[in-house]
């Protein structure tokens, strides 16, 4: 944390691209200097997974935090403003089928929610209701993004909007200056790392990450100009 020029203590905001099993959320949370904490998840059964499915006891308390808000939309679409974003599509609890061979949905009659999970819902909830608008053209000091395999192997076609040109300048124009762009490869990938000089990005680097098994993923790392 640190002090703006206004003297008031500035705290930053981060937008997380992608809820998944929630490990990033997570980890945002057990970090204090975050002021706000912006997750986008497309999928309204991931999100659904984290209110009151298998995922709840892990991500419970995350959810619980006043910081943190679950936007359900596209994370392309948001990223590019409110003219492509369906702003109405924000996070909710939906009813279930009976549970199938994986146990992912609730029966008919909804178990009860883990401890602490009930309130993470109702703060949820509450946090969500028009969020997408309140957000439109809001700007971040980090963008952390995973939402396929990288930019030279998407398993979603929407998805390659991301690493496209016009991606990369919607998410410089998401960044306040000095901003940090954060995106998570399975691969690392040199014509992408130029794809981020050109739309303007600076300090482009590429950050491996060592996994249990396999090649090492990634992460590249740019910074927008002042």
């Amino acid at each position: 944390m640190r002090r703006s020029s206004q003297g008031v203590d500035f705290r930053p905001t981060v937008l997380i691209g992608g809820l998944g099993v929630g490990f990033s959320l997570v980890e945002a949370v057990a970090e204090p200097r975050w002021g706000r904490i912006v997750v986008v998840e497309r999928e309204q059964a991931v999100v659904d997974w984290h209110l009151r499915g298998p995922l709840a006891e892990l991500t419970g308390p995350a959810l619980a935090d006043p910081r943190t808000e679950i936007l359900h939309t596209d994370l392309v679409a948001y990223l590019r403003g409110p003219d492509h974003d369906d702003a109405d599509r924000v996070a909710a609890p939906s009813s279930q089928p009976d549970a199938d061979e994986h146990g992912f949905a609730s029966r008919s009659e909804e178990p009860p929610a883990p401890t602490g999970v009930g309130e993470a819902i109702a703060a949820s909830d509450s946090r969500t209701c028009d969020a997408g608008r309140r957000n439109a053209g809001q700007r971040y000091d980090a963008l952390c993004l995973d939402i396929d395999n990288g930019p030279d192997w998407t398993v979603t076609e929407d998805n390659g909007g991301l690493y496209s040109p016009a991606g990369l300048a919607a998410c410089r124009e998401r960044l306040n200056p000095g901003g940090v762009l954060a995106i998570w490869s399975a691969q690392p990938s040199t014509a992408f790392e130029e794809a981020l000089r050109n739309a303007g990005f600076t300090s482009v680097r590429t950050e491996e990450i060592t996994v249990a098994r396999g090649v090492p993923d990634v992460v590249h790392l740019a910074i927008r100009g002042a």
